[in-house]
């Protein structure tokens, strides 16, 4: 299952607008920011636009700096998604997103669900084989890892900077990229390989007490359940 949503805090035509209205020095920066960004899984997505102003010996307001990092996380974003779609639309999954992403899977191997809710997201994971998510920062790992890992789900995700620290490819986790085939393989591996896949998610689930991956203020919760024991 590939849930992910296309249509994020603005449409894909409102980041456009936003980045047409940019002065044309700074829509230039924007642009070479997410050429740089879009691949670049390790470092902060910031550093991408001040090397462009620097490189252009501009300095910017903060609050202009602020819209362009939003222009450039929103176009990051929808590069990465688009890509993700892309390689999901040749395996027969289950994505689930919003309507913006019907067109993207006309005549598809891939069956598209949208609008679908939090709770039935949830209800249904511990039924998938495996579980793709992806996260906005390099040093953040999403949360829907975590409910893959509970579910007894083979992860797939991001070969950012958080996953290299918790996750080892093909052991407890599925890594992927987007400048290369490593999408393709992980989910040839979940499709095409059960065997292989449930290994990887019977290790990944040992991971699901490890503090690193526990959501936040995780340990009230257990301090709960002991105080009713």
């Amino acid at each position: 299952m590939v849930p992910l949503s296309l249509h994020r805090v603005r449409s894909m035509a409102q980041n456009d607008e936003a980045m047409s209205a940019l002065e044309a020095p700074l829509a230039d920066v924007a642009r070479e920011a997410i050429e740089r960004a879009t691949f670049d899984l390790i470092g902060p997505l910031h550093r991408h636009i001040a090397a462009a102003l620097a490189a252009r010996d501009k300095n910017v307001s903060t609050p202009i700096f602020n819209s362009i990092c939003q222009i450039v996380e929103q176009s990051v974003q929808e590069a990465r998604r688009l890509k993700i779609f892309s390689v999901a639309r040749k395996f027969p999954i289950l994505i689930q997103s919003d309507r913006s992403a019907t067109p993207y899977f006309d005549g598809s191997v891939a069956s598209l669900e949208t609008d679908v809710g939090m709770q039935f997201t949830l209800a249904r994971i511990p039924m998938c084989r495996s579980v793709l998510s992806v996260s906005p920062a390099t040093d953040a790992i999403h949360d829907r890892t975590m409910n893959a890992l509970n579910g007894g789900c083979a992860a797939i995700l991001e070969d950012n900077f958080a996953s290299k620290s918790i996750f080892t490819h093909g052991k407890n986790a599925l890594l992927f990229r987007y400048d290369d085939d490593s999408l393709e393989e992980c989910l040839d591996i979940v499709c095409n390989q059960p065997d292989r896949a449930y290994g990887i998610a019977r290790a990944g689930m040992r991971l699901r007490d490890d503090p690193r991956l526990r959501f936040g203020q995780f340990h009230n919760i257990l301090d709960l359940a002991r105080r009713r024991a």
